[in-house]
């Protein structure tokens, strides 16, 4: 999910925690601008997506580790008030000439995600009530394969020539397949759908001492028509957070700063 941004560990995920826990323990965070309420490419109907199926973990042996039955939330969470986008959207091979609706359709606000990020680089910038509270060990986890390279995973192996460095690195790199510097991180979270690509990252340069949050969003659906997979990623998008990350890296590369750094604890054994 961190590595390639992919949709099936999102949605197992989604299973495991279920709408009500997600939802609320945003909001007791202040993240109030988001609403979690589907899974990710998996057309069932609203009621259908408040319904989880049960879960069991169990070790090498089949041993049962843990078991949570099925559960269903009678909570209706929606996106208000109802939002309709674009001109058109496709539902299978037919052509709705209407916008699509996503009232029932996750919303993940960019000033979330941009709190999301600085939560877990930085928590003890916030109040212990805005803080997730994980321990230290399962906080490094997360650091570790936010600005891991699809290349440098073991388990699962990805091919490096469709899961290139910067194939979830948007930033600074997202427009080019070559490989990117190890002295460059990127401890970051993408999503791209319905021609929106978003990233928000905490981007370091670990050798010159640079460092920088930065979270975008663009959209890029010149024919205004939803879920036809016509969009202008690879000439609006890529470009674009490519462009803005080279600016924000030069002007902090020349910026004078009177106290430098300390980004060992971001040094990370891949």
């Amino acid at each position: 999910m961190l590595l390639v941004s992919d949709n099936d560990a999102n949605n197992r995920l989604y299973e495991l925690l279920g709408q009500e826990y997600i939802n609320e323990k945003l909001q007791e965070k202040g993240l109030w601008k988001t609403v979690i309420s589907q899974r990710l490419s998996f057309p069932i109907s609203p009621e259908e997506n408040r319904y989880f199926n049960p879960i069991r973990f169990v070790d090498k042996s089949g041993n049962t580790l843990l078991e949570i039955p099925g559960r269903h939330t009678e909570k209706i969470y929606s996106v208000d008030p109802k939002p309709l986008l674009g001109k058109a959207h496709m539902v299978g091979d037919s052509l709705i000439n209407e916008p699509m609706d996503f009232t029932y359709k996750n919303k993940f606000a960019l000033s979330d995600l941009h709190g999301v990020v600085q939560r877990i680089v930085f928590p003890n910038a916030f109040l212990e009530s805005e803080r997730f509270h994980i321990s230290e060990e399962n906080r490094e986890f997360a650091l570790k394969y936010m600005s891991m390279f699809p290349g440098e995973s073991d388990f699962p192996k990805y091919d490096s020539s469709e899961f290139y460095d910067g194939y979830s690195k948007f930033f600074k790199f997202g427009n080019s397949e070559n490989p990117i510097p190890k002295n460059f991180r990127i401890f970051n979270k993408t999503g791209w759908s319905y021609g929106y690509m978003i990233d928000g990252s905490y981007f370091l340069d670990l050798e010159k001492g640079v460092e920088f949050f930065v979270s975008a969003i663009v959209y890029s659906n010149e024919n205004e028509t939803l879920n036809d997979n016509i969009y202008e990623y690879e000439e609006i998008g890529k470009p674009f957070f490519a462009e803005l990350g080279e600016y924000l890296y030069q002007k902090e590369l020349d910026r004078k700063k009177l106290i430098q750094p300390d980004l060992s604890e971001f040094k990370f054994d891949y």
